[in-house]
C-alpha cells in the first residue's frame, strides 16, 4: 500500500512561517532598545561636554574679571577712596567692622543678580578701565552676562606669619593697603539644544591685592 506524505508537509509549513514572524518581531524589537540606548547615551554625553564647556567659559569670564578689577584699583582707588558698608559704586569694607557686624563672607552677601541694586553695589568689567571683553560684543557673545566684581577694602597692617592671605607678600612697613577682589562670572551662551544662554553657571573667584 502507498501513502501519500505530502499530507502532513502543509501544516508544518505553515507553523514553521508563523514561527519566523515572531522571531523577526522579537528582535525588531530588540535592535529598537539598543537604537534608543545608543540615542540616549548621545544626549548624556553631549550635556556633560556641554556643561564642561560653559563652566570653562565662566572661568575665564571670571580670570578676567579679576584682571580688570586689579587694573581699577591700579588706576583708580586709594585708600581715601569712599568704602562703606553700603558698598556704593562696589566699593566694601569689611562686614566685622560694619555697625552690625557679620561673620558672612561679602561675596555671600552682594547682590550679584543684575537688576538696579546690583549695579548701585558692584562693578562690571571695564566700567572703570575701558576693557573690552573679547566675545562680548558680537551678535552671539559667549557670556551670558558681563562680570562683575567687589572691591573689598582691608587692613593697612601687614597678615602675620603663617596667614592665609599673607602667603608670600613681602613686608610693607605697615604703609600698602590690602584689598580682597570679588568677582562673579556667569557661563557662556551654549547649550546643548541651542535653545539660548546658560546663565544658570556661575563662578566666584576671590584674590587679594596689595597698593602701595
Amino acid at each position: 500500500m502507498r501513502r501519500d506524505l505530502r499530507v502532513c508537509s502543509g501544516p508544518a509549513r505553515f507553523a514553521q512561517r508563523g514561527m519566523s514572524l515572531i522571531v523577526s518581531l522579537v528582535m525588531l524589537i530588540a535592535i529598537t532598545l539598543i537604537g534608543l540606548a545608543a540615542i540616549g547615551s548621545s544626549v548624556m554625553q553631549e550635556k556633560i561636554v556641554g556643561n564642561a564647556k560653559d563652566m570653562n567659559l565662566a572661568l575665564q569670564a571670571a580670570e578676567a574679571g579679576l584682571r580688570d578689577a586689579e587694573a581699577d584699583i591700579a588706576l583708580n582707588l586709594t585708600s581715601s577712596s569712599p568704602f562703606t558698608s553700603a558698598g556704593t559704586a562696589g566699593l566694601w569694607t569689611t562686614p566685622s567692622t560694619w555697625a552690625t557686624p557679620s561673620s558672612t563672607p561679602l561675596w555671600q552677601l552682594v547682590d550679584w543678580s543684575g537688576d538696579a541694586q546690583t549695579a548701585a553695589t558692584t562693578r562690571a568689567y571695564g566700567q572703570y578701565t575701558g576693557a573690552q571683553l573679547t566675545g562680548m560684543g558680537s551678535t552671539t557673545p559667549l557670556y551670558a552676562a558681563v562680570p562683575l566684581y567687589v572691591v573689598e577694602k582691608l587692613s593697612t597692617l601687614q597678615p602675620g606669619q603663617g596667614d592665609s592671605w599673607g602667603q608670600g607678600i613681602a613686608p610693607n612697613s605697615n604703609q600698602g593697603v590690602y584689598y580682597r577682589i570679588s568677582v562673579y562670572a556667569t557661563g557662556g551662551r551654549f547649550s546643548v539644544y541651542a535653545t539660548g544662554g546658560r546663565a544658570d553657571t556661575h563662578v566666584v573667584m576671590q584674590s587679594i591685592y596689595i597698593k602701595y
